[in-house]
């Protein structure tokens, strides 16, 4: 049920986005990324793919969507062995230019996540996320941001640290980690960027 509502409403976001256009200056905010992803913390270990899409809606506002797929082999402390984690993001962002390198964001994203194999179970939450796009040099960018989470089962503040460099104007390659002081949680993003 959850999914088909996930599908349903990137549906109506790619459709908003074909009718409005997109960005006209600055910034890109229509693209694609896939990667791997890890994540390190106190109660689990786990890696696996991450898919993000975001899309350009009008000049100052985007719509993004991610889902990612992680297999733990367990969580530490307890006899639990193939864990699979499955997290759906469906969110909508602003952006301002405060300068001609550098956009202020904001996004808000309602979260899935959804455990399967010895321990099923799901939570459901948001994510808040505020920080910037730097162009520091001309073909690296640097995107710092604060992210809250917050879900059932988790709340915490964290920041975040991202790098986009440029191979030409549609391929670009894209590391982030974010880390946050509860459960000692850190993620890490590696992967490629399809501008469009």
């Amino acid at each position: 049920m959850i999914k088909s509502r996930f599908i349903a409403a990137l549906g109506c976001v790619l459709l908003t986005a074909v009718s409005h256009g997109t960005s006209a200056t600055g910034f890109n905010y229509s693209y694609a990324e896939l990667g791997y992803m890890k994540l390190n913390s106190d109660p689990v270990d786990a890696s696996g793919a991450n898919a993000e899409l975001s899309i350009a809606a009008m000049d100052y506002v985007h719509f993004k969507a991610g889902y990612s797929r992680l297999w733990a082999d367990g969580v530490k402390g307890s006899h639990n062995d193939n864990i699979d984690i499955d997290s759906f993001r469906i969110g909508m962002g602003g952006n301002y230019p405060v300068h001609e390198k550098v956009d202020i964001t904001g996004t808000a994203s309602f979260i899935d996540n959804e455990n399967s194999g010895d321990s099923n179970n799901s939570e459901r939450g948001y994510e808040l996320e505020f920080g910037g796009r730097v162009q520091a040099l001309q073909k690296l960018e640097m995107t710092p941001s604060i992210v809250r989470v917050h879900t059932d089962n988790y709340e915490d503040t964290g920041y975040s640290l991202g790098l986009v460099y440029a191979l030409n104007k549609q391929f670009s390659l894209r590391t982030r980690v974010r880390k946050f002081n509860d459960d000692n949680v850190t993620d890490i993003f590696a992967g490629v960027r399809l501008n469009f």
